[in-house]
């Protein structure tokens, strides 16, 4: 039971941390669009 709790803390950060990741790539994004219009 505590393995199988600490896998899910495990998958659940992954998860979070990638969400985190493409949210901050996405912002990125737009800055790069909103940088260069012309682009």
């Amino acid at each position: 039971l505590r393995y199988l709790d600490a896998l899910l803390q495990y998958t659940t950060a992954q998860i979070s941390v990638t969400a985190y990741r493409q949210k901050l790539k996405s912002m990125l994004e737009q800055m790069r669009i909103q940088a260069n219009p012309e682009d």
